[in-house]
């Protein structure tokens, strides 16, 4: 059998667990009701709804297709927004799910048989391709939020050709030529291209030359001189087109002795 006295802590050890459990408990006193207070502060207050009749929104059209969207461009349509409902129609806010796309109401409050007008915007930037991005329309209404959809297909305002710039094999002081050709699909668009920095890859450009359509013809050298060169890389040339500055052309090639 183990003695009584075996059982007592040692005084030392008594000391440091009772100022273990006091820290402990000083600091749950102070940490737990600030962690409330900040997880309260950190919700938004939801916003108060008019008692009364429901509200019942409703769009002229839930989608609209822009159709060829060229890059560099910005465009714009307006839906109406009917307030269908018994109720007043009160909206709260308007979220998109890019920031290439912009809202502005006309009006947040809309009475019943009463119209606000919703412009969407959307900037093109240098993307291409089909887009489809939507705007959600938060209000009283019991079936908030309303969704609506903005589609489109985003066309390159220049196009280059080739967009891969091959040299296949090219011999040490060998140069192989190829020809890049820059226009633009849509008319007006104005043009300038300018040589660019080739880097570490050893080519150059000669000056550009229009040609028929608006177009412009450019022919790129390749003279590698070392045996560490390589082609192999993006070749960026300047296009004098504030909407798109430069077009972007993949290198390939290898250089042999």
């Amino acid at each position: 059998m183990v003695p009584k006295e075996g059982l007592a802590l040692n005084p030392v050890v008594r000391r440091v667990l009772l100022f273990i459990v006091t820290a402990c408990g000083l600091f749950l006193s102070a940490y737990l009701p600030l962690a409330a207070r900040r997880a309260r502060g950190s919700l938004p207050a939801p916003t108060p709804r008019p008692a009364g009749p429901p509200a019942r929104l409703v769009a002229d059209t839930a989608e609209h297709d822009f159709g060829e969207v060229y890059q560099g461009s910005r465009v714009r349509h307006v839906f109406v927004l009917s307030n269908q409902g018994p109720g007043a129609a009160v909206v709260e806010r308007t979220a998109t799910s890019c920031g290439c796309t912009a809202t502005l109401l006309s009006q947040t409050d809309i009475p019943p048989g009463g119209q606000a007008r919703l412009e969407a915007t959307f900037s093109a930037g240098q993307r291409k391709g089909a887009f489809r991005k939507s705007i959600s329309v938060f209000s009283n209404d019991p079936a908030s939020p309303l969704t609506l959809h903005i589609k489109g297909t985003l066309e390159p305002l220049l196009a280059i050709e080739p967009e891969v710039l091959d040299f296949g094999i090219v011999r040490m002081g060998q140069e192989v030529r190829r020809t890049l050709v820059l226009r633009s699909p849509r008319k007006g668009a104005g043009v300038r291209p300018g040589r660019p920095a080739a880097g570490f890859m050893p080519l150059r450009m000669e000056e550009p030359r229009p040609a028929p359509g608006g177009a412009w013809t450019m022919v790129v050298v390749a003279r590698p001189d070392n045996p560490g060169q390589v082609l192999w890389g993006t070749l960026a040339i300047p296009t004098g087109n504030e909407a798109v500055p430069t077009v972007r052309v993949r290198v390939m090639g290898r250089v042999v002795p």
